[in-house]
C-alpha cells in the first residue's frame, strides 16, 4: 500500500473571512477520482481527558462499494487562535460496515499532537483503496469539529467540504465554568 501522509495535500488559508453555513444533518456527497464520499461525523465538539464527549466517531460512505476495498482517514489539528497546525498523521484504517459505508470511533488523546494546543480544529481526509491496495479516491478535506481542553467551548465552523483555497475566520474561544 502506498503511504500518503505526506502526500495528502495541505490547505491552503488566507487571512479574509469567509462566510460559514449553516450545520446540516444531511452528509454531502463529494465527487473524488471518480468515487463520491458521504461523511458524518459526531460529535461536533469533543474534549481531552476526562471531559466527555473525548470519542469522535467518524462515517464516510463510497458511492462504489464494489471497488473499494478500504478506506483510511488522515487527521491534523489547527489551533484556533494562531492557526498553526500540526502535520497530516499516517493515517487510520476505518472498519467496514457494509454496503460501502467504513466507521471508526478515537478516543481524543491518540489523535496526533492533540496536546500542543487549547483548542484545535480538526481536518480530516479520507482515501479510497482497491483490493491491490492502490488509491482509488480521496475526499476533500474536512474542517466540521473542534477538539479542546475541558471547560473551552468553540463552535465549528462549518459541517461541508472545504476547498483547499478557501479563508477560515479568525475564531475565539470561550471559557465555560
Amino acid at each position: 500500500m502506498e503511504v500518503v501522509g505526506e502526500i495528502t495535500p495541505t490547505p491552503t488559508f488566507s487571512l479574509t473571512p469567509t462566510p460559514t453555513a449553516a450545520p446540516t444533518s444531511t452528509p454531502v456527497p463529494t465527487l473524488s477520482g471518480g468515487l463520491a464520499f458521504s461523511n458524518s461525523t459526531s460529535p461536533k465538539q469533543v474534549y481531552l481527558g476526562a471531559c466527555t464527549p473525548n470519542q469522535v466517531t467518524f462515517e464516510v460512505t463510497v458511492s462504489q462499494p464494489q471497488t473499494v476495498q478500504a478506506v483510511m482517514m488522515f487527521t491534523r489539528l489547527q489551533d484556533v487562535s494562531s492557526g498553526k497546525q500540526t502535520s497530516w498523521d499516517t493515517g487510520t484504517i476505518l472498519n467496514p460496515q457494509g454496503n460501502g459505508v467504513f466507521r471508526r470511533s478515537i478516543d481524543t488523546n491518540a489523535i496526533n499532537g492533540v496536546n500542543a494546543y487549547i483548542a484545535a480544529y480538526l481536518f480530516y481526509q479520507f482515501v479510497a483503496t482497491d483490493s491491490g491496495g492502490e488509491i482509488i479516491g480521496r475526499s476533500p478535506s474536512y474542517k466540521d469539529a473542534v477538539i479542546s481542553r475541558c471547560g473551552i467551548v468553540v463552535l465549528p465552523l462549518r459541517s461541508a467540504p472545504l476547498p483547499l483555497q478557501l479563508g477560515t475566520p479568525t475564531a475565539t474561544f470561550q471559557v465555560v465554568k
